[in-house]
């Protein structure tokens, strides 16, 4: 265990910064142990001296507070240490500026802020204290480690989605989808945009090019061709059948908060050769993709685009073998 110490104290917030004493000296294994004092005048009940895992003329220093909670029956403990690479050439009178203020060894006594701490053997209870201190470390590398983690996948996706109704259901002979879901902004960011539709460009009815919307969500069926399900648009007009939140300035989209989606997808082609239907549930497709696409900004310009995929062959196939034609 001693030897990770080294890389935990660097990085634990827990320590404070290191120590470093120049010039080599001789062997430090003379006061090595574990220092006491009677003075109630400092929160260090102990100070424990160890040697540097890593450097042979190193020690750490290891701080022992007493708890200040009542009848602690367990009420020592380890909370901060400073690691001292080198020692001087003469140990009979060594003075730094430790984090605890000034740190001296003088004739086989150390002082800190000139209170004096006397070696005892208390050398269990210290052995114990640094394994705690240590698993403590451990511990809070761990969830700074997993925090981290979560800000970066909190980054790359923003936006959680819980379903809790979707499927598959016939219209006729048709096929469409449904799916009602909340989607949970999981990111520390204020949205003012949340865009579920595409924009391109199509001829006009009068030539030239147009700029025109449609939804970006969209389910992708492939068996020998492609078969797609996405929302309708009704003749001139932008309405859809899906329900979809309305983000903007006066409605932003705060951190932690849930907006409802309802999608409704199906078949927008006039040729019946496009439709989906129930002869294809007598099949296994080759894939089953539903799409949900969503471009984000915050007040500030950051923007996020979204490319949500989630794979439905398995919702399909449930569906096909309870609805297939004989």
């Amino acid at each position: 265990m001693k030897t990770t110490l080294i890389s935990r104290i660097r990085k634990s917030l827990l320590l404070t910064p290191i120590i470093i004493v120049t010039a080599c000296g001789n062997d430090n294994s003379s006061f090595l142990g574990t220092y006491q004092t009677d003075s109630g005048d400092t929160p260090i009940e102990a100070i424990i001296i160890e040697r540097h895992p890593a450097r042979q003329k190193g020690i750490i220093l290891y701080y022992v507070h007493r708890s200040p909670v009542a009848n602690d029956t367990d009420n020592l403990y380890i909370n901060s240490a400073d690691m001292v690479t080198s020692m001087p050439n003469a140990l009979d009178n060594v003075s730094f500026e430790s984090s605890f203020g000034t740190f001296r060894l003088h004739d086989g006594i150390i002082s800190l802020n000139n209170i004096d701490y006397t070696l005892t053997d208390a050398y269990e209870i210290s052995e114990r204290l640094i394994d705690d201190f240590e698993n403590r470390i451990a511990e809070e590398e761990e969830r700074i480690v997993k925090e981290r983690e979560r800000q970066q996948q909190r980054e790359e996706n923003p936006i959680e989605i819980e379903p809790y109704d979707y499927g598959f259901k016939l219209d006729g002979s048709r096929i469409d989808f449904h799916l009602k879901a909340d989607l949970r902004n999981v990111s520390d960011k204020t949205w003012i945009v949340a865009d579920f539709e595409r924009t391109f460009t199509r001829e006009g009815f009068f030539g030239g090019e147009i700029e025109d919307r449609e939804p970006g969500y969209k389910m992708e069926i492939e068996f020998n061709k492609m078969f797609y399900l996405s929302d309708y648009e009704h003749v001139y007009s932008s309405d859809y059948f899906s329900t979809l939140p309305k983000i903007n300035y006066e409605n932003p989209w705060e951190p932690g908060a849930v907006m409802n989606i309802e999608l409704v997808l199906f078949c927008r082609s006039f040729d019946e050769e496009d439709y989906l239907t129930r002869d294809h549930l007598r099949y296994e497709p080759k894939s089953c993709i539903l799409y949900l696409p969503i471009k984000l900004e915050d007040p500030y310009g950051y923007k996020k685009n979204l490319e949500m995929k989630f794979d439905m062959k398995e919702t399909f196939m449930d569906f096909a073998l309870k609805n297939k034609s004989n």
